[in-house]
């Protein structure tokens, strides 16, 4: 129980789930502002509230999974790399 509001019993399941989204940072995303997990929850729980809402029959037994994608703090890219590499500065 610890950690935890209540127990969870074996018996007790999710909704099924209706939707699924990948949830992927812009480009210009700062790691130290902004928190992709942390994004991604705000946004499933404003989805949350706008659904049933607006729509509290349709989604009474489903849910809508959100699955956050961070995946910049794991290239170690220095400016050289990134200019090498990068081939849309001939089109602007």
């Amino acid at each position: 129980m610890r950690g935890y509001k209540e127990a969870c019993l074996p018996t007790r399941t999710s909704p099924p789930i209706g939707h699924l989204v990948f949830v992927i940072h812009g480009i210009g995303q700062n790691m130290d502002a902004s928190d992709i997990v942390k994004s991604t929850s705000d946004l499933r729980d404003t989805c949350r509230q706008t659904a049933l809402k607006h729509f509290p029959d349709q989604w009474k037994n489903k849910r809508v999974e959100f699955i956050p994608i961070e995946w910049r703090t794991w290239l170690t890219l220095d400016q050289g790399t990134v200019v090498v590499h990068d081939h849309f500065h001939y089109y602007t």
